[in-house]
């Protein structure tokens, strides 16, 4: 029989109680954090702006008038010289990649990253939990981040989880301004200095974990037994020695679970779900997924079954627009309306003085089934705008493709592209009108012309290390005037 201490337990409750709430408590959180952020933005000039009219009194008078917006309503507005006048100081910005080479650029107030970092802390607790209450968290946890450097959101949060000294980091992460070391080279660093005492969780976005494989490759061949020996141990050495009998000898390839044999891997990205056997394969441990975005922190993550995905009350304020909704006609629902099996795209309006309200994601999420206390499970499923993601590292709009269609001599009219998997890659298909004989070589410049167009295209290549467009022929006639669609 397990035996839970009664630490243990208060550990749970405080960080894990957040994804087994009964629905109607995880309303009424929901509803209490959003009269406060009502409360707090009410005198704020930048939120005044925002708000037609007078601010909502109410949570029902503001899911009424406050109209739906995107992110690209915002990116005009979210400069350094206004948020000044956000409801809370700021504590720090954060950025992830967007389309065309930019990012998403996202003041995070301190509340709000105190609130994720908690968020992270339940993840790593009921990633390596065998069953519910199991806490295995400690400050000889071992946790490899596989991660960049600040000002991404994910660095940040390492940054404060490390802070908080609740768990034993095997790679320190570098500041933005920084100089001196790759992300290859600090990925290659933590992966030495695990060879030793071994990790207990491998933390990292699903694509950059393909690469911090290839990078423990490297590192294997350019390793000796001796400087194991002297730099991290005999330990490492002697682990090392055998897994060479094991494999090189056989001609097999070197994969990270033959040595570093972590408990769990928490990881996120658009592909998470097509990438999770080979993730598994590679690390030899479950997968945890998290669901997540800069400008709303985490939204959701698995708890220790791993199953879908449970919505967090504590990030921002959710409501669902379902897939085949009018956004000018029709209103977003709550949590309670959503319906298994149906897509929704998340609708996001953010506590603790945070700039958005009523932001739609982007993203498209199925429901699929409900927990023990009826609160819906989700999954990732797509974009729900023009956007194909490659990797969560390259996100490729409809302008940007049409930019570097017609520089190769494709017009408008004769492509569609649509976002498939393809083996065990995930590829942008291009469907032009063109005779077959020709494929590849309109493949080859397309891929150049786009990495020029688009530096994270480029950095997708690179991280990927295989062919991201496949091109495939369509003899059709042109539809004059057509807009080409991105799927």
């Amino acid at each position: 029989m397990d035996v839970i201490n009664a630490d243990e337990k208060r550990m749970w409750r405080e960080y894990c109680a957040v994804v087994q709430l009964p629905m109607q408590m995880f309303l009424e959180i929901q509803n209490t954090l959003l009269s406060e952020q009502l409360d707090l933005i009410r005198e704020s000039d930048w939120f005044t702006a925002l708000v037609p009219g007078h601010m909502p009194k109410s949570v029902e008078e503001f899911r009424r008038n406050v109209p739906l917006r995107t992110w690209r309503d915002y990116v005009p507005i979210l400069e350094p010289e206004t948020v000044n006048d956000l409801a809370e100081d700021l504590h720090c910005w954060v950025h992830t990649s967007w389309c065309r080479g930019t990012y998403k650029k996202v003041p995070w107030v301190r509340r709000f990253f105190d609130a994720q970092c908690r968020h992270i802390i339940a993840a790593l607790m009921m990633s390596a939990a065998r069953f519910e209450g199991d806490v295995r968290l400690n400050k000889n946890f071992r946790v490899l981040p596989v991660l960049p450097e600040t000002p991404f959101a994910s660095a940040w949060l390492a940054t404060g989880v490390i802070q908080r000294d609740i768990v034993d980091p095997l790679l320190a992460l570098p500041v933005d301004g920084d100089e001196g070391t790759t992300m290859s080279e600090r990925i290659q660093s933590g992966l030495r200095r695990s060879l030793g005492p071994g990790v207990d969780c491998v933390v990292g976005m699903s694509s950059t974990l393909l690469l911090a494989r290839r990078e423990f490759g490297r590192m294997v061949k350019k390793t000796s037994f001796r400087q194991l020996l002297f730099e991290v141990g005999t330990r490492a050495a002697m682990r090392w020695a055998w897994g060479n009998v094991r494999h090189v000898g056989k001609g097999k390839t070197w994969e990270p679970n033959a040595l570093l044999k972590p408990k769990s891997v928490i990881t996120w990205g658009a592909d998470t779900d097509f990438l999770t056997p080979t993730l598994e394969a590679q690390w030899g441990a479950p997968v945890f997924q998290i669901y997540a975005s800069s400008e709303a922190g985490i939204i959701a993550m698995q708890d220790w079954r791993r199953n879908g995905l449970v919505p967090l009350p504590t990030s921002v304020f959710l409501e669902f627009l379902p897939a085949d909704a009018s956004p000018e006609n029709d209103a977003p629902v709550l949590l309670d309306a959503l319906k298994d099996g149906e897509l929704y795209e998340p609708v996001i309006t953010s506590f603790y003085g945070m700039p958005f309200l009523r932001m739609r994601q982007g993203d498209l999420l199925r429901v699929e089934g409900r927990n023990e206390h009826g609160v819906p499970l989700l999954r990732f499923h797509s974009r729900a705008d023009d956007i194909i993601d490659l990797g969560s590292i390259a996100r490729i709009d409809t302008d940007t493709l049409a930019e570097a269609m017609e520089m190769v001599g494709v017009s408008r009219d004769d492509w569609d592209a649509k976002k498939e998997y393809v083996g065990n890659n995930v590829v942008m298909s291009l469907y032009v009108n063109m005779e077959p004989e020709n494929v590849n070589d309109l493949r080859s410049r397309i891929d150049a012309t786009l990495g020029k167009v688009d530096p994270h295209y480029r950095e997708a290549r690179y991280t990927l290390r295989y062919p991201l467009i496949r091109v495939l022929a369509t003899k059709r006639p042109p539809v004059p005037d057509a807009t080409p669609s991105v799927q």
